[in-house]
């Protein structure tokens, strides 16, 4: 089980969302399952593991807008 700040990690592990970044997600109904303990947020590995293997796929809910639902940019196509 990780606290919110180990599942995040920072610059030593990339590829992590951040805390802002996974409180959006959760507000969109996408972020991992959380288990509160005496007000503290953790995360089990099994909730990990199925959160990672949910969004694996370049169709996955959490790429298909982009990072936080931002759509990404385009070029403008040229007549």
């Amino acid at each position: 089980m990780k606290t919110l700040k180990q599942f995040c990690g920072g610059k030593d592990q990339p590829g992590r969302p951040s805390r802002s970044a996974l409180y959006k997600l959760w507000a969109k109904g996408l972020g991992p399952d959380i288990v509160r303990i005496g007000g503290k947020i953790f995360i089990t590995d099994e909730a990990e593991a199925r959160w990672i293997a949910a969004n694996e796929g370049p169709w996955a809910p959490v790429n298909v807008g982009g990072a936080c639902g931002r759509r990404p940019k385009t070029e403008a196509a040229t007549p």
